[in-house]
């Protein structure tokens, strides 16, 4: 559901059932699922709660919201005169040797500059990350996020119909507004990956955070027929949730 109206605590017939369910979930599986505010991130607090987590609890996977500067970060090298760029790839470092070190998957984001926003359609790479370039050396995978303008989207409809009559791409994806993607993720890197330097164009919806992956194209927007192993994922299993639990 649209978390606006969990904010709002204005609920859809059935939403707030579901709402109490997903708190019954997190309750019940609270040792799978486990969330640590971290006030002040620096190098110190960041490596030790991560290593707690991989050692004591066997995480397996940990997402890192997100990799910035802070009043912490900056003061711990003060006195060695660091800009902000080298201690974001500090920071970068040293989340790469964490996962390295306990074999762990560590997903993370970092801020991006103004040509990252620019509305021209083009390919984005890790010149559109903010401060430090770094930080793309130290990743395995980078990608830069987008919304589609509906100028844009107008731009690429033309070279999609195009790609539909040579059987390159699915028609529903031109004449299907409920296939039509709202934002593209550009692939700049891939390491030991299949597919890099290409877009990925998906439907985003930001209030639920559901998305589905549509289609990939080159950096050109050429689309490529269906490629074998982009979009492998594993189906939910269908319950009854209502009576999942016994108590």
């Amino acid at each position: 559901m649209d978390e606006a109206h969990i904010l709002t605590s204005k609920y859809d017939l059935g939403e707030l059932t579901r709402v109490k369910f997903a708190g019954k979930i997190i309750q019940n599986y609270q040792g799978y699922f486990i969330v640590e505010e971290i006030s002040d991130p620096n190098l110190v607090n960041v490596e030790a709660t991560i290593k707690k987590y991989a050692t004591v609890d066997k995480i397996e996977y940990c997402f890192f919201d997100y990799i910035h500067s802070t009043a912490s970060m900056v003061g711990q090298f003060a006195k060695n005169g660091l800009n902000e760029a080298t201690i974001l790839m500090m920071m970068a470092n040293q989340l790469k040797q964490l996962a390295k070190d306990y074999s762990i998957f560590i997903f993370s984001a970092t801020q991006v500059n103004m040509s990252a926003m620019a509305d021209d359609g083009e390919f984005k790479n890790e010149m559109s990350i903010r401060s430090s370039k770094a930080v793309a050396d130290k990743c395995d995978c980078g990608y830069v996020m987008s919304k589609i303008t509906q100028k844009n989207l107008n731009s690429y409809l033309t070279e999609w119909r195009k790609a539909v009559r040579m059987g390159m791409l699915d028609a529903k994806y031109v004449d299907d507004d409920n296939y039509r993607p709202t934002h593209v993720l550009d692939i700049y890197k891939n390491r030991r990956g299949r597919y890099k330097n290409v877009r990925i164009w998906t439907r985003l919806h930001l209030g639920t955070g559901e998305r589905e992956d549509l289609f990939i194209t080159t950096a050109e927007n050429e689309p490529i027929a269906e490629p074998i192993d982009l979009f492998s994922s594993s189906r939910e299993e269908i319950i009854d949730w209502r009576n999942y639990f016994d108590n």
